[in-house]
């Protein structure tokens, strides 16, 4: 009776044991599976977090980008609002100082210098002065440099420095379209100017040399 008893016992002890064993073995083999979960996403969490660095440094080049492309755009327009003002300019100016009938480059000097708020004396004197230094009037001799024609299709827009003071003439030529274009553009030499017409070639063939009689 003690024996079967005791084997009872042990029978209940060991059934227990295993029931113990399996529940451990459970736990064990659910906390694995935990962790595995966990790393799996730990490890999706880490290639989420990537693919949102990537994603904001692309973010960053294409504001980087697009900044450049304003400051680009800006300066274009400004260009382009500096090229159309200088155009205005040009075509106010030649519209200015195209030749009449009957008119020599000092004429349309004149206008030009009375366009900048010179009385008529003072335009008169920078006229001449002009057409003296850029070669078109010969004050020893009296020769000046006139133009063929009716008028309406030679120019002579003048180009200032930032003074005002007068650097540059450029002829201007009506071509067989109507427009006028470049011929040839003209230095002032203030300290040593010369005459056109003693220099060959130099007064274009629209042009011709007048001496007084």
């Amino acid at each position: 009776m003690k024996q079967k008893t005791l084997v009872t016992g042990l029978i209940v002890s060991a059934a227990f044991a295993c029931i113990a064993i399996i529940a451990y073995l459970g736990q064990y083999s659910g906390h694995k599976k935990l962790l595995a979960e966990k790393a799996k996403v730990e490890s999706e969490l880490r290639g989420v977090k990537e693919a949102l660095t990537k994603t904001q440094d692309a973010l960053n080049k294409a504001e980087s980008a697009i900044a450049e492309l304003k400051v680009q755009a800006e300066q274009i327009l400004k260009a382009k609002a500096e090229e159309e003002a200088m155009a205005k300019a040009l075509q106010e100016q030649i519209a200015l100082t195209t030749l009449r009938r009957a008119e020599g480059f000092e004429h349309t000097a004149i206008r030009f210098f009375l366009s900048k708020n010179k009385k008529l004396p003072q335009a008169q004197k920078e006229a001449h002065r002009t057409g003296k230094f850029g070669g078109y009037v010969d004050v020893k001799t009296g020769r000046e440099v006139r133009f063929k024609g009716r008028g309406g299709n030679i120019a002579f827009p003048l180009t200032t420095d930032d003074k005002g003071n007068v650097i540059l003439i450029t002829e201007y030529k009506k071509d067989k379209d109507g427009k006028f274009k470049p011929v040839i553009e003209r230095k002032l030499a203030p300290k040593s100017s010369k005459f056109l017409g003693d220099t060959k070639g130099a007064v274009q063939p629209y042009g011709y040399i007048h001496s007084p009689k």
